[in-house]
């Protein structure tokens, strides 16, 4: 299921925008919501695909409640904060979140923002209506998104307003200090660039050291989905120029194909314990098909300030397919949860690779499970994908959202955060945990439900379409997850929890910051031999071992590091005695060190 390489693209001229100054304290009393008129359709393409799958899952699926799952294989997670978060007047829930190294935290769901202190004091409110009405009185106000930039010490928050081609636009607001609770500078930018009858949905975010991006949908006027295929557009946008509320500049790459076919629902990928850049990377997949082994692996080439920048595109290839997810179950019968397409929800780049997770089926229970995978080899021709499936025999689970979890170094820890539900249990929050060997945790519950969902007559009912995590950046191993839940009214509500990685090495030596020169230990050695590797400069790095004579005896895949201290662990079993050295090429780096096989 290869697709082919060819790759296409159309590449916009710089735009510039000026901003508007929006007070985002207190406690906002006029309440005035304008939201997105909500529907289950997603157009005829996928839905016949969607009937076929659920037929498919309904009919095959295991006896419900049996209690089988993934094998526990690591540590479970521990809750540590946990309360109520936003409420929800529109559906779905679209809920994010974000916190700062101070401890405030911004969550955001369909119809508004709220921001609380650690502790879950509510220190301001603010509806997006109401800041879209600051704005200038914008049609509707939906899908937003929050971040924090732990370099600026600054947040930036995106939504949408408006719902069709005569009345779309895309706002991004950048706090002007690291208070959330003061002004902010917003911008509006297009969301129908090409005058014709398209208009921008479902947006997500992702920062570099030096710039945000934001891919948005485009669809026809009528629809939220099409009976083909989406575009995919992504704004390039300079981020200091916002924070310091001066003119914006932003451009566009869109009707993005490979091998002629389109390419959309396409994720940034973050950095794990910072941003990085000046380069910024994207994940995607064929997020329609019923089954299908193909990623896609963007990279836009450098800042806008430099006039370099090109959009470049590889193809990975899974070692296990995903497809799209069969709808999930409530105890209501005959009401379902929609569960959309098989498409990436979150991505980050560690130690040279890139995790991510998504929606897919699982061929497993036959139910919707949680699809994880880590992009190996980005330098390579064409990348490498090893992924898991993740599923419980007694649950649907749906939405999910990834953040890096570790302890820095080459601990690839990371925690999800996802919904649940199924025909006994109603819809919740979870947590998953992931750790350093690429081992799931148990299924740990954030929130039950208090009842079922029924808010859309006639329909199928909406419960995502996203769920927010954030790692805490000055807290390593914390994350904190924003996810929905069915309230007692038949709606939904929102919950914030803080989750904890418990690995009792995370800020050990093994994978905290380590003080030292580049080395092998021990020295002499006789069967595994540890190089400690300091990087000055992010970039791809070459590793092999000589003999005493310069004869290449091992040399290793090329590793793409970034900045900080590395432990690499070696196998020395099958070499003689005798004396070697280890090489390790890079640009600005050429270090040779020497040890002694006994």
């Amino acid at each position: 299921m290869a697709q082919m390489t060819k790759v296409s693209y159309h590449e916009s001229q710089t735009f510039v925008g000026a901003p508007q100054v929006v007070y985002m304290g207190g406690i906002e009393t006029e309440v005035t919501l304008n939201i997105k008129a909500a529907h289950s359709k997603h157009g005829h393409l996928i839905d016949s695909r969607k009937a076929i799958v659920d037929a498919t899952a309904f009919a095959d699926r295991y006896e419900k409640n049996s209690g089988r799952a993934n094998k526990k294989k690591s540590f479970n997670p521990e809750i540590e904060a946990s309360y109520a978060a936003n409420f929800t007047s529109g559906t779905p829930a679209d809920n994010n979140i974000a916190i700062s190294n101070d401890g405030i935290v911004l969550s955001a769901v369909n119809s508004n923002v709220r921001m609380y202190d650690a502790d879950g004091t509510l220190l301001a409110f603010k509806t997006l209506a109401g800041i879209a009405r600051d704005l200038g009185n914008l049609n509707s106000a939906y899908d937003p998104h929050v971040v924090y930039d732990p370099e600026e010490d600054r947040f930036i928050l995106i939504f949408l307003s408006g719902y069709s081609s005569k009345n779309t636009n895309l706002m991004i607001g950048f706090s002007q200090t690291s208070d959330p609770t003061g002004d902010w500078n917003f911008y509006r930018i297009p969301g129908n660039v090409h005058g014709d009858n398209t208009w921008s949905d479902y947006p997500f975010i992702g920062i570099t050291h030096d710039e945000v991006f934001i891919p948005v949908l485009l669809w026809l006027d009528g629809e939220s989905g099409w009976d083909s295929e989406a575009q995919e557009l992504i704004w390039q946008i300079d981020k200091q120029k916002g924070y310091d509320g001066e003119k914006l500049e932003y451009k566009y790459y869109d009707k993005i194909k490979i091998g002629n076919r389109l390419v959309w629902n396409t994720r940034p990928v973050w950095g794990s314990t910072k941003p990085y850049g000046p380069n910024m990377y994207f994940v995607a997949n064929r997020a329609i098909d019923i089954e299908n082994d193909s990623i896609f692996f963007f990279e836009v080439t450098n800042t806008l300030a430099s006039g370099k920048a090109e959009l470049k595109t590889k193809v990975a290839i899974a070692d296990v397919s995903y497809g799209i997810p069969p709808s999930a179950e409530q105890p209501r019968a005959g009401d379902s949860l929609r569960t959309n397409y098989a498409d990436i929800h979150g991505a980050f780049l560690h130690h040279g690779k890139i995790h991510f997770v998504g929606n897919s089926m699982s061929p497993e229970t036959k139910r919707a499970g949680i699809y994880y995978g880590v992009m190996e080899n980005l330098d390579a021709n064409e990348p490498s994908v090893k992924a898991q499936i993740f599923s419980v025999d007694s649950l649907d689970l749906n939405y999910p959202n990834i953040a890096y979890a570790g302890g820095g170094g080459i601990d690839r820890s990371c925690m999800i955060g996802l919904l649940h539900s199924s025909s006994t249990t109603n819809p919740g929050t979870s947590a998953l945990f992931v750790d350093r060997n690429g081992n799931f945790s148990d299924l740990i519950r954030i929130k039950s439900g208090h009842s079922y969902i029924n808010v859309m007559s006639n329909d199928q009912e909406r419960w995502g379409d996203y769920t927010g995590i954030q790692r805490q950046y000055n807290a390593p191993g914390t994350c904190w997850i924003l996810g929905s839940f069915g309230n007692p009214n038949n709606s939904m509500d929102s919950w914030i929890a803080s989750v904890k990685n418990t690995d009792p090495q995370l800020g050990g030596k093994e994978v905290g910051p380590i003080e030292f020169e580049n080395h092998v230990f021990p020295n002499p050695a006789s069967e595994n031999l540890t190089l400690m590797l300091q990087i000055e400069e992010e970039g791809a790095y070459d590793i092999r071992m000589y003999d005493i004579n310069g004869t290449l005896v091992q040399e290793f895949e090329k590793e793409m590091l970034m900045k900080g201290e590395y432990k690499l662990n070696f196998t020395i079993v099958y070499l003689k005695s005798g004396t070697y050295y280890v090489q390790v090429i890079g640009d600005k780096m050429n270090k040779h060190m020497p040890f002694v096989k006994n």
